[in-house]
């Protein structure tokens, strides 16, 4: 039998017998999303008078609030800043906390942690127990929800319509949007069309739209709510203020998540490829560095090497951008992404990318656009900023 006819015929017995497993219930494995997107058990609160805020959010731990996630905690706590009487409720769904105060931001740690019904007062607190679906939250008559990323909606507003049955009447679910998140995250997929599903209900959604640009791009698509509003998002970066004169290094970072496409790693390694390739100078004097996920160290042209950091801690990631002069961030979307602001507010030159109803050299002076996303154009972009008449 012919080598490339023995190998079709192989392939195509294991695809039959993959089939035949998942048929039969095996070998499929069910997105832990859909345990998130389970509405949480509920019993009726007794009726008070006080404002209490529910923000459903994926985790309260430190170290993952940076950039959006920070966002969602820095809103929460301006609510109550606002109406300080009100009570606030935080649900993390996505990772579970499990009671380390000392793993909280320093904003929260007085929260009183709630790890069954029973405990919950009418205080700020966290309801650790919630995630697991296994005990109710409690709904109340003046409670007000607050989503979050896409599987919280569902969240929020299970909980909204659970607080219309149990009073006759119900506020609107706040929804933080800070993507355009069923095109960016999960495009045409079961996801994308449940998160496409959160835009839908315009007479239950008071929207909170990160970025102008954002809120045109909800709208091109057709999208309305009860309400909307819009909110600059570098306040909530981790770099907002500028390095110390003279720190600058000649220093090159790029937001690299090899796994994740929106984000453009392959444009950007052959663009860095071209570039070492043609100006060997620039491969000896500048040192490379990728920061965002962790992936081996890769080679470039002339000795240079893209050297891998991956996620760094806030104290970290500071002191690296401190010494970068140049800086490239890509993200397909409509929406900014807060590394490319912290990129340049830290100083860096940014090279990043327009999208749609996005122009994203609008947003600081640092922020420039090469002139097409292709690799000899993203190189030619770096080269601008790094050209010295030696490197020709």
């Amino acid at each position: 039998m012919h080598i490339n006819r023995f190998r079709k015929r192989v392939v195509g017995l294991m695809i039959n017998a993959l089939k035949k497993k998942i048929k039969e219930g095996q070998c499929y494995q069910r997105s832990g999303y859909y345990h998130v997107l389970a509405p949480f058990p509920t019993e009726k609160d007794d009726p008070k008078e006080a404002l209490r805020v529910t923000l459903i959010l994926p985790s309260i731990y430190s170290e993952h609030l940076t950039g959006g996630p920070a966002t969602l905690l820095n809103y929460i706590l301006a609510v109550k800043k606002e109406y300080p009487q009100a009570v606030i409720r935080l649900i993390p769904v996505m990772v579970s906390f499990l009671g380390e105060v000392e793993k909280l931001p320093s904003t929260i740690k007085k929260f009183l942690i709630c790890d069954n019904p029973e405990k919950q007062q009418w205080e700020d607190c966290i309801l650790s127990y919630a995630a697991s679906k296994a005990l109710p939250v409690p709904v109340g008559k003046r409670d007000v929800f607050i989503a979050s990323m896409w599987p919280t909606f569902f969240l929020a507003k299970a909980l909204k319509d659970k607080q219309q049955s149990y009073f006759g009447a119900s506020y609107p679910v706040q929804y933080l949007i800070q993507d355009y998140e069923s095109a960016a995250l999960y495009p045409w997929s079961s996801f994308f069309l449940m998160a496409e599903q959160t835009y839908t209900y315009p007479q239950d959604t008071i929207a909170i739209v990160g970025t102008k640009s954002l809120a045109d791009y909800l709208e091109e698509q057709g999208h309305s709510f009860l309400e909307k509003y819009v909110f600059d998002p570098i306040a909530n970066a981790v770099i907002a203020e500028l390095p110390e004169e003279n720190s600058k290094e000649e220093l090159f970072v790029v937001y690299g998540r090899p796994d994740t496409p929106r984000n453009c790693f392959d444009l950007i390694y052959e663009a860095l490829l071209i570039l070492t390739a043609h100006h060997p100078s620039v491969a000896e004097r500048v040192t490379f560095v990728s920061v965002g996920e962790k992936h081996a160290d890769l080679p470039l042209n002339h000795g240079a090497v893209l050297q891998s950091r991956g996620f760094l801690p806030k104290d970290k990631y500071k002191q690296l951008m401190q010494k970068a002069s140049l800086a490239c961030f890509f993200v397909i979307s409509p929406h900014t992404g807060y590394v490319g602001l912290e990129f340049a507010y830290s100083g860096a030159i940014t090279i990043s990318n327009s999208f749609r109803t996005k122009d994203i050299s609008k947003f600081h002076p640092n922020i420039r656009c090469p002139k097409a996303m292709t690799p000899a154009d993203l190189a030619q972009a770096f080269v601008d900023v790094l050209h010295r008449p030696s490197d020709a």
